[in-house]
């Protein structure tokens, strides 16, 4: 998501894709280097504004992450359930056993592993912080 945040204060979204795709497109000249406490107040006015223009991208991703979970435990369940409704039924009783604890050994892996998969959340990691100057002279 490029950002960009005026020295005033406003977050302008077509100058921050402007600017990204000036700077794919070309080699810009990199004059100096923040440092120190001016370059962590920078970074935390960055992230400030990423994180309150950002919000409704994370809140979409969260949501298609979770729409995607549900959908993935609903499959998972009908597919233990299906293959535990079949054991159930074919096989001698000491075999079935067997394999009903291997199957229930199986499911728990699954879901220790869904479960690992539900807490993960997207993170907002910035790439690039670039002060960008005009040019003098009105071009």
């Amino acid at each position: 998501m490029p950002l960009f945040r005026h020295e005033d204060g406003r977050v302008l979204a077509p100058t921050a894709r402007f600017v990204w795709n000036r700077m794919l497109a070309d080699q810009p000249s990199v004059r100096e280097h923040v440092e120190g406490e001016a370059a962590a107040e920078a970074y935390d006015r960055v992230q400030e504004s990423a994180h309150e223009h950002g919000r409704p991208m994370y809140e979409d991703l969260v949501q298609a992450h979770q729409v995607r979970l549900a959908a993935e435990c609903e499959k998972g369940d009908y597919a233990f359930a299906a293959r535990r409704s079949t054991m159930e039924r074919i096989g001698l009783p000491a075999v079935r056993d067997h394999r009903l604890a291997q199957l229930a050994a199986e499911e728990r892996s699954w879901r220790d592993r869904f479960d690992r998969a539900a807490e993960t959340s997207p993170e907002l990691v910035p790439l690039l912080l670039v002060h960008v100057e005009g040019r003098g002279g009105g071009g």
